[in-house]
């Protein structure tokens, strides 16, 4: 067999699957609407004036600027940047990513499968399945959540590389660092991709981990596992640290509270058993009781094909532990809600306990992998039927999904269109304004269209200086007596601003915040002055940096030196047998 052949199949059902989407000249009418497409021309061109990690959105906010990655997900962005810098149309590149993801994600489930599965056949099925999730096409089509919809597919990777450590443990200790080293860089990709979803999804792989060190494997086996594990988590919080560390330290500075406020509460968007079964597709919003006007649904032969998983596959101890977290977890999105946000009031934070389904999509295909399993002791011909029969009536029972709604004109894209809206509306580009500076005025400012983006209150004269542009400010400045400089962005930690080459003291620029929270300074010498503004990050990126690269070298120093000890104790206990 060509070992190519798996992998074509799988694209080609992601293509099918997709097809609508990936054909249409148009674009969906989701929740998010055009939100994505605009952000990723924004973080592109961010990126393109030298920022590696762009996080001020120099033309948002009328032109204002605004954190929006200080705060937001980058995952997404940084999986689409290659395809929007090639392209030069983020509309073409986010069909691109989002087929790639939907490939990935499947390529991740035939991974697993293929632990328990002799012939790839089957694997190729447990793929399939995956793909008919309900869930990643209600990120897609009713939501537009592509931020999300990419922790969902990179969740069946996380799950992949911890079985492949306990494959390493049991079959290949040499492989063991770099396995963890694999399982910590796929919890760092999520933490990246979705920090909500990872929330919830961190504790349930913490869960796994301890139950394949303490109830699959040995005493010794386990304990090699659960270092080797641990360090992996480390090493995964290290490395997205840049994100989440520093999106929480300044969380302070913004409308954080707006997060989960009001309707939004975590509390009003709990799930009903009924809908998880309900074949109901709708593209409408959530909100407190059972009629929504969207579809939260498992996916009902999912549900009973992981249900016939775990009884056929009951001897598969992964298997069947995976199953009693899956039933957990679905109890945990519905009435168990409520319990556990009073137990534990941050986790309101994540808004929807239905975003729990972008765990049960990857959970429910590994259970059902029993079935698969099962089915091994047929003859090809009749696994091939079983399968097509199975996935030909769930095509049948949710041929909805694969159906979005879109606008009625063709998408056209237009950069210097693109340029003209951003600094003539004050749009915080969807969501609640939640990130907006504490600094600024909440309520509607005049935006800033086509004024400069730096201005002498007292008229002195400003020369723009080679390489000058809105993302980094550098100009000089002729200043007769004294002035006051006034840079047309909204004022947040990370902004710096150097005078002759001399940083200007943050509290000072905090200080001189003017009345719609942008910078402002004083030049209180004549003479010729050069100014060199931008925002640079979050403050004290650089110790987090170190700090990350202190922390990974110490876990795998750990892990190496654990390993070797663990390893000598285990050979020793296996000779004394």
């Amino acid at each position: 067999m060509n070992r190519f052949l798996p992998y074509l199949i799988i694209f080609c059902f992601s293509f099918l699957f997709l097809s609508n989407f990936l054909l249409s000249a148009h674009w969906t009418t989701s929740h998010e609407a055009d939100r994505y497409l605009n952000l990723m021309e924004a973080f592109k061109r961010v990126f393109s004036h030298g920022f590696l990690y762009p996080r001020w959105l120099t033309d948002m906010y009328g032109g204002y600027g605004y954190p929006t990655f200080v705060f937001y997900q980058p995952m997404f962005f940084f999986c689409s940047l290659p395809f929007n810098l090639v392209l030069s149309n983020p509309f073409l590149a986010v069909k691109v990513t989002v087929l790639l993801l939907f490939f990935a994600g499947a390529v991740g489930a035939y991974k697993i499968a293929r632990f328990y599965l002799g012939h790839w056949r089957l694997a190729v099925g447990a793929a399939i399945l995956y793909l008919l999730t309900p869930y990643l096409y209600l990120d897609l089509f009713v939501r537009g959540a592509l931020g999300e919809l990419c922790v969902v597919v990179l969740i069946p990777w996380v799950l992949y590389c911890l079985l492949r450590l306990k494959w390493a443990v049991l079959e290949d200790p040499k492989q063991l660092i770099k396995r963890m080293i694999l399982l910590g860089l796929s919890i760092a990709a999520i933490l990246y991709a979705h920090l909500p979803v990872s929330m919830i999804f961190i504790p349930c792989l913490a869960a796994l981990m301890f139950v394949i060190s303490f109830v699959i494997l040995n005493k010794g086996q386990g304990l090699i596992f659960l270092v080797n594990s641990l360090m992996a988590l480390i090493i995964g919080f290290a490395l997205s640290a840049p994100y989440w560390l520093l999106c929480l330290s300044l969380h302070h500075w913004v409308h954080w509270q707006l997060v989960d406020a009001g309707p939004y509460a975590s509390i009003n968007h709990v799930v009903y058993f009924k809908q998880l079964f309900s074949t109901y597709w709708g593209f409408g919003g959530s909100g407190a009781g059972s009629d929504d006007g969207m579809s939260f649904q498992l996916g009902a032969m999912h549900f009973l094909l992981a249900l016939a998983g775990f009884i056929l596959g009951f001897k598969y101890v992964f298997i069947r532990y995976v199953f009693i977290l899956y039933m957990a977890l679905i109890v945990l999105m519905s009435y168990g809600w409520f319990f556990l946000v009073k137990l534990v009031p941050f986790i309101g934070k994540i808004q929807f306990p239905w975003r729990i389904l972008s765990i049960t999509a990857s959970l429910q295909m590994i259970c059902a992998v029993g079935v698969f399993i099962y089915l091994q002791r047929f003859k090809w011909q009749i696994q091939v039927v079983f399968m097509g029969f199975i996935f030909l009536l769930i095509g049948l029972i949710h041929v909805k999904q694969f159906w979005g709604k879109y606008e009625q004109a063709p998408y056209r894209y237009d950069p210097q269109a693109f340029t003209k809206y951003q600094r003539t509306h004050i749009d915080a580009g969807g969501g609640l304004n939640e990130f907006l500076p504490k600094t600024a005025p909440f309520h509607l400012i005049p935006p800033r269209t086509n004024f400069s983006i730096i201005y002498a209150l007292e008229s002195s004269k400003l020369t723009a200086l080679p390489g000058s542009s809105d993302y980094v400010i550098h100009y000089q400045v002729f200043v007769k007596n004294q002035d006051f400089i006034l840079i047309n962005q909204l004022y947040f930690p990370g902004w710096k601003v150097l005078l002759d080459g001399k940083l200007i003291d943050p509290a000072v620029l905090k200080a001189g915040v003017d009345p719609l929270g942008r910078i402002v300074f004083k030049v209180d010498s004549p003479g010729v002055h050069t100014i060199k503004a931008f925002y640079g990050g979050p403050p004290h990126k650089e110790l987090v940096y170190m700090a990350v690269l202190i922390i990974v070298l110490a876990a795998l120093l750990i892990a190496v030196k654990a390993n070797q000890l663990l390893l000598k104790k285990e050979l020793i206990s296996e000779l004394k047998k």
